[in-house]
């Protein structure tokens, strides 16, 4: 595992892979490959994962199911019943991408671009930024980074103003 691998994942992910994996392992009793049945990957695909061969989950379901198994953990670490992962898990199995576009993204950055660009075209979220930035720079500036920038750059944006949602 390289250092920037495991740096990349924790900007990702909140943490490296193999913490994430391991609590989930753990809280939930599973073996690696079952967790890997349950997200839908082969085994190598999250041994690759969890050493940081591999930096991102590249694939969306995957992505979600493996979200919902991190919050199954964290639930079953506040006190849900062993009994009731079962069942659980099936569930997280069968996500399906019909599920998966009825979701909003997890990532708030991706969520304020895709409500962004649904309502305005980039051309017209210029125009209102640029109406806006003499009386209200910081909301032109939010407009034109979440409406027309790159998602690495909303995700800094909002990396950087993450002390004033709390």
């Amino acid at each position: 595992m390289s250092d920037e691998n495991l740096s990349q994942q924790a900007a990702l992910y909140g943490a490296p892979l193999s913490e994430r994996f391991g609590h989930i392992r753990t809280q939930l009793k599973l073996t690696q490959a079952r967790m890997a049945e349950v997200l839908g990957i082969s085994a190598p695909m999250l041994s690759q994962l969890i050493s940081g061969q591999r930096i991102k989950i590249g694939n969306p379901l995957v992505a979600l199911r493996f979200e919902e198994l991190s919050a199954l953990a964290d639930e079953v670490s506040e006190g849900l019943a062993l009994a009731e992962v079962e069942p659980r898990l099936s569930e997280i199995r069968h996500i399906t991408t019909t599920v998966l576009k009825r979701m909003p993204p997890s990532d708030p950055a991706t969520l304020v671009q895709q409500v962004l660009r649904a309502v305005a075209s980039g051309q017209e979220l210029h125009s209102a930024a640029d109406l806006l930035h003499e009386s209200h720079p910081a909301l032109a500036d939010a407009i034109r980074i979440y409406g027309t920038a790159g998602h690495e750059e909303a995700r800094r944006h909002l990396a950087s103003i993450a002390h004033l949602l709390r």
